[in-house]
């Protein structure tokens, strides 16, 4: 039987609110950013991922979170 601490509980809710805040307030880059990502081609093989992960750090250098 799994029991649950109620206070880790309460501090995992406390943070899916924060983050479902977060995703609310940047919705559309966050639409945008995923948009732009399902179109770069990442063919399989040989896997050449590099364009999606240009965009990525591109992105991430933008919101100076890299």
């Amino acid at each position: 039987m799994i029991v649950e601490n109620p206070v880790k509980t309460l501090q995992m809710n406390q943070i899916r609110t924060q983050i479902i805040e977060w995703v609310k307030a940047d919705e559309e880059k966050i639409v945008d950013l995923f948009s732009r990502l399902v179109q770069c081609e990442t063919p399989s093989p040989p896997g050449d991922t590099r364009k999606a992960m240009k965009l990525v750090q591109d992105y991430l250098d933008a919101e100076n979170l890299s």
